[in-house]
Parts: structure tokens; C-alpha cells; sequence
């Protein structure tokens, strides 16, 4: 899962999101420098990653494109997943993804003296360029997969990727709907 996907699992406690959406920025067991509730959503975040990462449906969905970009499946299924989300978004919330988007970079900002280095400099560019709804589109995603790939250290074919998604369009869709019903009861058992 990406952003999208870990602040709709936070389920608008303002805690819990921050330190969801912070999880890839801190390590460690335990980090004294964040609130207990801001570090129960590291904890989140990583349960999130563990579930999603073995989970069948999502184990299945790299193993459709793994021929094609081998490592880098698993970042790119996690990106793709977002995608689905964002054009599904009524499915699973009665708020308009805009309004969404918008409400969790205010809700992140009142945490702003606890952002991580490497956090602030990309929230910075994710709230200006509003990502979370730009999941929705195809040439946003164009876009994200190049910048990932150009980021990473390794070789890789992600960039001009998405076409894999098209591809297998309807079997990814299905793959991450079964993973994400079960990523909601995770999640609110988590939060209560």
C-alpha cells in the first residue's frame, strides 16, 4: 500500500495518520522522539506493510507482472494499488478524494515539529502537487512511476510501466479489492 491506502486505514484520527504516514521515515522498535498515539501509527503502518506484502491476492498481483520488472514489482503493485483506491474512492468513502486529500495535509501539518527530515521534503511536494488525488490518473501515474524510478539505486523498468497495469487491469482491480477488505478490519481492530 501508498499513501492513499495508509491514510484511509488511519480512519481520521490525526495520531494514528501521521504516524502511519511517517512509517518508511523512522526506524527502530520504539523512538522516544514521537508521542505514543503518533507511534502507534508507525506500528500501523509496518502491520499494514506485513499483511499486504503477504497476502495472497497481492503475492499474486506481482507475480503477473514480475517477468516484466522483476524487484520492483512490489513498488510498483503498491503504487497501483493507490490508483485503484483513488477511482474506487466512493466505494469506500463518502467524502470526495479532493476533500480527502485536502483535510489529511492539514491534519499532517499540525505535526509539522515532528516531520522527519526526509518527510518534510517530500510532504512538501506531495501537499503543493496534491498526490493523494492525483492517484487517480493514468498520466499522474506515468509520473510517480518515472520519479520512483529515477530515485532508486538499482535498475529498473518503471518507468513507462503502467501500460502493465492496462494490461491487467481487471485482475489487479480484483486482487487489491479481496487484499483491501481485510486491510479494513486490520486496521479498525488496530485503531480500537
Amino acid at each position: 500500500m501508498n499513501y492513499l491506502a495508509h491514510a484511509y486505514l488511519s480512519f481520521e484520527s490525526k495520531p494514528l495518520l501521521f504516524g502511519n504516514f511517517i512509517g518508511d521515515f523512522v526506524k527502530g522498535s520504539k523512538n522516544k522522539d514521537f508521542p505514543e498515539e503518533v507511534w502507534n501509527g508507525v506500528v500501523l503502518h509496518r502491520e499494514i506493510d506485513h499483511f499486504t506484502d503477504n497476502h495472497a491476492s497481492t503475492i499474486y498481483a506481482k507475480d503477473l507482472i514480475r517477468s516484466e520488472l522483476g524487484l520492483a514489482s512490489g513498488i510498483f503493485i503498491d503504487m497501483v494499488f493507490d490508483h485503484v483506491l483513488a477511482n474506487k474512492w466512493s466505494t469506500y468513502s463518502e467524502l470526495i478524494l479532493k476533500e480527502f486529500s485536502s483535510g489529511t495535509y492539514m491534519k499532517l501539518e499540525e505535526y509539522a515539529e515532528y516531520f522527519p527530515q526526509k518527510f518534510q521534503y517530500m510532504f512538501n511536494y506531495m501537499k503543493k502537487d496534491d498526490w493523494l488525488s492525483k492517484y487517480q490518473s493514468e498520466i499522474y501515474m506515468e509520473r510517480f512511476l518515472s520519479g520512483v524510478s529515477r530515485r532508486l539505486k538499482v535498475d529498473n523498468e518503471l518507468d513507462g510501466s503502467f501500460n502493465l497495469y492496462k494490461k491487467n487491469q481487471e485482475e489487479i482491480n480484483q486482487c487489491f479489492h479481496e487484499l483491501f477488505d481485510e486491510l479494513i478490519i486490520l486496521s479498525k481492530t488496530f485503531a480500537n
